[in-house]
């Protein structure tokens, strides 16, 4: 892989941060001798990034180009993203401390920007460097809080070996499913993850929201309003669908995602909606797959949850210069992302990146999550939604009550949550 070395572009740029902070230099220093350009693209202190295993090998190798180009060192933390990691990092931004950069899931931009510990970032080009359903996912109160790098979602995988059938709706699906089943040759219709004890709203999303209930209403540029959109009678047409598919076995709530994988691993399943952090094993198995969109099971398009990883900026960085100088022109480059892209195995949020990944499957993923997808909502509300959401679905399927009214009292549910 290529260094990216500066285009006219990225010089002009990088002249603009070494001006800029030059003039910070000369307003503090008291006219004494001017810094070399790692001073002035610096702080106190190396460039820090929390990231996971994925990220951290590629990020190395970039930290050590950065370091050449700019006199600038980098520290690569290898912090996987779970709650307690962005717990630190808002408890540390305050202070001064935490990382200058960290790896993170899209749909947390409600917290961290609400709670002022990330900066917005103006992308170069964005329209032609990122796809444009990466940009929606970074996009909070209409700016840029970070620079897109990988795009993930489920889709519908097929068992070639089982069966050719491309499914034209959901209950075509099924159809296929327990045409096998009858023929001794399946086992289940589809297998998609579960949970007993909270659901799995996310995989089911596609089924859901093509009865037109999506989680919240959408504004005319396509960003989620607070309000709730699954309510009324599409969403409790989806509760009368979920509870036929659990009273006919066709979705069972102890189909964890190790079961539902193996399941389809072992050909016992045609179908399996799932995301591509399934695709190592299934490829280990060396198994002949398709991947397809998720048919439509209510009439409507079948909308699966893109999640967007970005890298964001500390909005109390000690080295703030410096920290955009990486992000937009080094971690938002093809070249980087690819690097990436070798190890987390995810399609890139870059274009070209993306376009020359080779990988197949991934490029469906892709293809899908550009053509079909939307991004996970990242409002605060949506934090008052999952665990009634995910309780309510598995009530449904195992028939604890009837359908329409557990979805109405979840609709209530979730309103007052998010009116306390």
């Amino acid at each position: 892989m290529t260094s990216p070395r500066f285009s006219r572009r990225r010089f002009l740029g990088a002249a603009g941060l070494l001006v800029a902070g030059g003039a910070l230099t000369a307003c503090g220093s008291g006219g004494g001798q001017a810094a070399g350009s790692g001073a002035l693209l610096g702080g106190p202190r190396p460039l820090t990034i929390w990231a996971s295993q994925y990220e951290v090998p590629g990020l190395e190798k970039v930290a050590e180009r950065f370091q050449e180009d700019t006199g600038v060192s980098i520290r690569v933390i290898q912090r996987n993203y779970n709650g307690q990691m962005l717990s630190d990092f808002l408890t540390q931004v305050p202070t001064g401390e935490g990382p200058d950069i960290i790896v993170a899931p899209h749909d947390v931009l409600g917290q961290v920007v609400n709670n002022g510990a990330v900066s917005p970032v103006d992308l170069i080009d964005p329209e032609d460097n990122f796809v444009d359903i990466a940009l929606q996912a970074v996009t909070y109160d209409g700016r840029y809080y970070g620079v897109p790098f990988i795009i993930e979602n489920v889709a519908l995988l097929r068992n070639n070996a089982m069966t050719d059938h491309t499914p034209e709706t959901f209950d075509d699906l099924l159809a296929e499913g327990h045409r096998l089943m009858d023929a001794g040759v399946a086992k289940y219709p589809f297998t998609t993850s579960q949970s007993e004890a909270s659901g799995d709203p996310y995989h089911l999303y596609p089924i859901q929201s093509s009865f037109g209930a999506e989680v919240f209403e959408r504004d005319a540029d396509g960003a989620y309003t607070a309000e709730l959109g699954m309510g009324g009678d599409e969403g409790r047409a989806f509760a009368n669908y979920l509870a036929e598919m659990g009273a006919n076995r066709d979705l069972i709530v102890t189909m964890t995602p190790d079961i539902s994988k193996q399941a389809f691993i072992d050909g016992e399943s045609p179908y399996f909606i799932a995301g591509p952090w399934n695709l190592p094993d299934i490829q280990a198995a060396d198994m002949d797959i398709e991947v397809l969109s998720v048919p439509s099971a209510g009439g409507q398009p079948a909308i699966p949850f893109v999640g967007v990883s970005s890298f964001m900026i500390n909005a109390n960085s000690s080295s703030p210069l410096a920290a955009r100088d990486l992000a937009l022109n080094y971690l938002s480059q093809p070249e980087v992302q690819l690097e990436l892209f070798s190890n987390n195995q995810r399609p890139p949020a870059n274009k070209e990146a993306l376009d020359n990944m080779g990988d197949p499957v991934l490029a469906e993923y892709a293809r899908i999550a550009q053509e079909d997808g939307a991004p996970m909502p990242s409002i605060p509300q949506m934090g008052a939604v999952w665990n009634f959401w995910g309780t309510t679905q598995n009530g449904i399927v195992t028939g604890a009550d009837d359908p329409e009214q557990l979805w109405d009292n979840m609709i209530t549910n979730i309103e007052r949550a998010i009116e306390s």
